[in-house]
């Protein structure tokens, strides 16, 4: 039995601040067979997104080793155009995360460099492809990708985006700009904010342990 919703997500950097499924843009995704994939960037001043791209940041590197040489050149630059889709945190109908997951396990398979296989962080540049050009490209999925930017979702990637972020002692996260306010209903790379990381740890009693595993 296929379950009514799945998320994927990174284990050792993430904390959930409250029931992600109640989340509006969660339960329209739910309803219309949409995957959601955060956009990674900072909000702006007044809170207004400000998405980072592909070209010339680290998932760069990872997008170039996979693609190129078994890849037409354009395929590659319409990846290395696009915004950049953290794949720490994937979430959707739980039909449509299958079709996500196939589509993961079909690009290694049939599309990616030998490299790719063995390159820590390559997921990211699969991911992105997925995105930019199977779904926004090719329209070649059964179902379709939901990009919110950071900030304007319910999950907030502290990694390009540490200013203004509070946490309260009863572990709530909100990120601030000016009369602007934003609270996610779940955080992702805490370990970029190391004080940040271990206050969290410590509201939410979770073990040094279980967040410092490698999966």
């Amino acid at each position: 039995m296929i379950p009514a919703a799945v998320m994927l997500s990174d284990s050792r950097d993430s904390v959930a601040t409250s029931n992600i499924w109640d989340h509006a843009q969660v339960q329209h995704a739910l309803a219309n067979r949409r995957v959601i994939a955060p956009l990674e960037g900072a909000p702006g001043s007044k809170g207004e997104p400000g998405d980072a791209f592909i070209r010339g940041s680290a998932s760069d590197v990872w997008v170039r080793d996979c693609f190129s040489g078994v890849n037409p050149p354009e395929v590659v630059e319409a990846v290395l155009a696009g915004p950049i889709s953290c794949s720490g945190t994937v979430l959707g109908p739980g039909a449509a995360m299958l079709e996500y997951t196939r589509a993961v396990v079909n690009t290694y398979l049939n599309n990616v460099t030998e490299a790719c296989w063995t390159m820590g962080g390559s997921d990211q540049g699969v991911h992105n492809y997925i995105i930019s050009y199977l779904d926004r490209k090719l329209h070649a999925l059964p179902f379709r990708f939901v990009t919110p930017s950071n900030g304007h979702g319910p999950i907030y990637t502290f990694g390009l985006a540490q200013h203004g972020v509070r946490v309260s002692r009863f572990g709530v996260v909100t990120v601030h700009r000016h009369d602007w306010i934003h609270f996610p209903a779940y955080v992702h790379q805490i370990d970029r904010n190391p004080p940040m990381y271990e206050q969290l740890k410590q509201l939410y009693n979770v073990a040094d342990k279980a967040l410092e595993t490698k999966w």
